[in-house]
């Protein structure tokens, strides 16, 4: 969670509790990334009465992989590779929707991502991986 969607994202994620039940029936699974430190999502989790898994990236390049997240070079400059294009990111996080296939090799694919406007779209109702 971003410090800008912080009056957002807890409403979001409170429609991810109890959607793996039903993911799990076609055998797909649904996890946050956050960038925090795993004890802070892990006390943030526990105060919001949450049970979806929820993994921190910290110490990682994966938010910068994807795309999600910016140096303060990127956010000064207001120009940054973003929803597949070099635009003004506004923050130096943003949301992101991806989907990854795990082959039986066990190889991982990223197979699609919901771009901007359609995370803002979205609802707890629609079938969402972050």
């Amino acid at each position: 969670m971003t410090r800008q969607d912080a009056h957002t994202a807890p409403l979001r994620a409170d429609g991810f509790n109890g959607i793996n039940v039903h993911l799990k029936h076609h055998d797909v699974t649904m996890i946050c990334v956050s960038r925090a430190p795993y004890e802070k999502l892990a006390a943030y989790k526990k105060r919001m009465g949450w049970s979806f898994p929820w993994v921190s990236s910290d110490g990682t390049e994966f938010n910068f992989d994807y795309h999600v997240s910016f140096t303060p070079e990127e956010t000064a400059k207001k120009k940054a590779f973003f929803n597949y294009a070099m635009q003004d990111p506004w923050h130096d996080e943003r949301e992101g929707h991806s989907v990854f296939y795990k082959d039986e090799g066990g190889n991982v694919f990223h197979t699609y991502r919901l771009t901007r406007a359609a995370t803002k779209s979205s609802t707890s109702t629609i079938t969402t991986w972050i």
